[in-house]
């Protein structure tokens, strides 16, 4: 019908065709259902009051949600920062732990320290690492049985180690923990000894263990060896003390025996014995032969005195341009003397001089001592070659100098066919005091002092030995180059008869000065004496004219050797000045063309030699 609205439309499909089919309420589709859509309207109301109620609650239970979520969040964060800080602050702590522990293994490495833990209950013993490695014994070892530990200790320190021990379990230690302490020396695995000093405290036992010591372990080794050096330093300051408070008065008397034993040499040479007793003859031989035996124990004594002089670096050192050659030659007479009739003495000198820049009272000391060395290892006789040469090093490294430098060397060599030395022997002949000869025989000072004059002239001592073949020393000096000026050789012969020169002996010891007056009155000076300084102004002040030369004594009472020359200067005198003393102790003498010093003990070839030269030179 037309009034349909809205009505339902349906496609039919019948045999003839196709049919649609319209359909509607009368009244509308509203009013057909307005009474049954009512309840439902109602309820969609009350569903959209509860879905409105339940949107709010669920809102503000969102708000309140959110809320709790950033107080939770806040929270959270707070605490997120707290634990950073203290992650931080472990990181921080930990960090400075390490760095602890780094300083402290570097501190226990440097000082090689270790530490070690003793556990009183079951006597065991606990190393560190740096523990092990002080006493070298490999890492797997480091429990140890305390008893096991002592065996590698010598017994004599045992009973130091246990009184340390029981001093801790007591409780009787010095402060205020109960602390122990002991220095022993340890034998190594390998065979070798270290001194090692072990400190400890002692801690209470805890439920998970017993009292326990716990402490460090040091090699002392290094401080041993120089508190070791240190007393040999005081015994050789002990020894130059000594040897200069003597040294003076010593060498006076030596110059004195010395003296007079080669003026009766000489007087019993010149003897004539013909047409004499035989028993004439045969004391006079014995006379000469008692003489000799004189002066070689003043020789030899004269040597131990400047060996401690020269050991204790209070000898009078006067380097010049010196020949090694004629100091050969000059001490060749002496060294036969002194190693006997059943050694053979065999002399070589190079062709050419060989100048270098020493004293030459110390290369002839170097020379005596080596030769005496060599002299006692040959007990039942033998042969001693001395030979002097000149060498050409090009190689550092060659045979037999190996490490001298470069360049042209004075090479003396000493050597024997004598017992030899064993290695151990030669890794110590260089040490004072050292020797292997009984007490009374050897000082040990030979080869320290030949040793120390070597390197105080830039040279170096190199030693070849085999035990039962015997001993080779090559001592090598540089090799003085300079063109100008003689080469003192040391072997001439001083002038008979001088031009009549006046000589002012000056000299407290009577026996002494009696002596020089009589060596250079002998050689044709005219001698004046004194007995000090006082006494040699007044005779410059009162004489006629003054002499040609003062032959002074340094140490001396009242007024000594260099105050006398300081006088003589003040007063205008030009008069050269020959300085004698054993030991000058520590004076400062000139050294110019009119001043010039001899050391006493000296031979009166050796006085007259000096005279002569100075009073040309002047």
């Amino acid at each position: 019908p037309p009034n349909l609205e809205d009505p339902i439309r349906v496609e039919v499909r019948v045999p003839d065709g196709n049919w649609r089919l319209e359909a509607a309420p009368t009244r509308g589709w509203s009013a057909e259902v307005a009474d049954d859509m009512r309840p439902t309207r109602v309820a969609s109301g009350l569903i959209a009051l509860l879905v409105i109620w339940l949107t709010y609650t669920q809102l503000v239970r969102q708000q309140d949600l959110t809320q709790a979520v950033s107080a939770r969040t806040s929270d959270l964060e707070r605490a997120n920062a707290e634990l950073q800080r203290e992650v931080g602050t472990r990181q921080r702590a930990e960090e400075r732990l390490k760095e602890n522990d780094e300083r402290l293994r570097l501190a226990l490495n440097s000082g090689r320290m270790g530490t070690w833990e003793y556990d009183t209950a079951q006597g065991m013993l606990y190393w560190s690492a740096q523990a092990m490695a002080i006493l070298g014994a490999p890492a797997e070892d480091k429990e140890q049985l305390g008893v096991d530990f002592l065996r590698s200790v010598p017994a004599e320190f045992h009973e130091a180690i246990r009184s340390a021990v029981r001093q801790a379990k007591r409780g009787d230690g010095d402060g205020p923990v109960p602390e122990c302490r002991a220095e022993f020396r340890f034998t190594m695995p390998n065979g070798g000894e270290r001194f090692l000093y072990a400190s400890g405290e002692l801690q209470e036992g805890t439920q998970d263990h017993g009292a326990r010591l716990v402490g460090v372990i040091v090699d002392i080794t290094e401080r041993r060896q120089l508190e070791e050096q240190l007393l040999q330093s005081q015994k050789m300051e002990a020894v130059g003390t000594l040897a200069g408070g003597i040294a003076h008065d010593f060498n006076n008397l030596l110059t004195a025996i010395l003296g007079f034993a080669q003026l009766s040499q000489l007087q019993a040479a010149a003897l004539k014995l013909e047409g004499t007793t035989p028993e004439l003859r045969d004391g006079l031989e014995e006379l000469r032969t008692d003489l000799d035996e004189i002066v070689k124990a003043g020789e030899r004594a004269s040597l131990l005195t400047g060996q401690l002089l020269a050991f204790s670096r209070r000898q009078v050192h006067k380097p010049t341009r010196v020949d090694v050659n004629g100091v050969v030659r000059e001490v060749e007479r002496m060294l036969v003397r002194l190693i006997g009739e059943r050694i053979t003495l065999e002399t070589s000198t190079a062709p050419e001089p060989l100048p270098v820049l020493a004293d030459p009272g110390q290369i002839a000391q170097v020379i005596v001592n080596l030769v005496v060395n060599a002299r006692d290892a040959l007990p039942s006789g033998g042969e001693v070659k001395l030979r002097t040469l000149r060498v050409i090093v090009t190689d550092a490294a060659e045979a037999p100098f190996a490490g001298l430098a470069a360049g042209t060397w004075v090479v003396i060599v000493v050597e024997d066919n004598g017992t030899g030395m064993t290695a151990e022997v030669m890794a110590r002949m260089f040490e004072p005091f050292f020797t292997t000869k009984r007490v009374g025989e050897g000082t040990g000072l030979g080869l320290s002092t030949v040793y120390g004059i070597v390197a105080q002239g830039g040279g170096r001592v190199f030693v070849h030995s085999a035990v039962g073949v015997g001993t080779s020393v090559h001592v090598a000096l540089p090799l003085h180059s300079a063109a100008s000026g003689a080469v003192p050789r040391g072997d001439e012969q001083p002038p008979q008869q001088p031009s009549a020169a006046r000589v002012l002996v000056v000299e407290d010891e009577p026996g002494l000065r009696r002596l020089v007056a009589e060596i250079l009155t002998r050689r044709g000076y005219a001698v004046e004496v004194a007995s000090d300084g006082l006494e040699a102004l007044t005779a410059l002040t009162e004489g006629a004219r003054p002499p040609d030369l003062v032959l002074s004594d340094v140490v001396m009472p009242r007024l000594g050797g260099r105050a006398l020359a300081d006088e003589i200067a003040k007063r205008g005198m030009s008069i050269p000045i020959l300085f004698m003393s054993g030991y000058p102790a520590g004076e400062e003498l000139p050294e110019d063309e009119g001043h010039t010093f001899i050391g006493k003990p000296f031979t009166p070839d050796a006085l007259v030699r000096k005279v002569r030269a100075l009073l040309e030179r002047a």
